[in-house]
């Protein structure tokens, strides 16, 4: 911030308050410094009031190219780096559980533990159990399913089986 006296053409001085106002943030030097240039081109364009008179001083005032580097100023908000992208793993090799093994698990997740807590227990993600959850899910629905549309044994509407309700409707099973 800054205060410049300057004289004016019919003789009256003018006291001018020169307050520093953010622009933009910029995610880089260059793309700042080209901003920054397109828009010291754009202020010669510009012209001083028709009343006022240039000021009389000692020295110019500095443009900006003749300034020296400044350190940055503290932004209003905390600005988080930028993310670095992940070290890219290879693939990890397709892990094969026993028949025995898939069922525990499936039990498992049938009684209600985490698939988050099971998988490690088999050496696997829990991307990978989740997968063959629901593998094993959509097979059991496309089994039962196979045998067509049946009767509600509570309304008696034909309706398509489900795993979760294999002898009520939707209606039923809700209500």
């Amino acid at each position: 911030m800054s205060y410049h006296m300057r004289d004016r053409a019919d003789g009256q001085i003018e006291i001018i308050f020169l307050r520093p106002t953010l622009i933009g943030i910029f995610p880089d030097r260059d793309l700042a410094r080209r901003v920054c240039i397109l828009l010291e081109a754009d202020d010669e364009g510009i012209r001083d009031d028709d009343d006022a008179a240039p000021t009389e001083a000692d020295t110019a005032p500095e443009t900006a190219s003749e300034r020296a580097p400044e350190t940055p100023v503290a932004l209003p908000v905390p600005v988080a780096p930028r993310p670095t992208s992940p070290a890219r793993l290879p693939p990890a090799p397709p892990v094969e559980l026993s028949e025995e093994q898939r069922e525990a698990a499936f039990a498992r997740i049938i009684d209600g533990e985490k698939i988050a807590r099971i998988a490690p227990d088999f050496g696997l993600s829990m991307g990978q159990l989740r997968g063959m959850w629901a593998h094993h899910c959509r097979t059991a629905q496309r089994h039962i399913a196979e045998a067509g549309p049946q009767e509600c044994r509570l309304c008696g509407k034909t309706f398509t089986p489900s795993v979760t309700n294999p002898d009520t409707c939707a209606r039923c099973s809700h209500g």
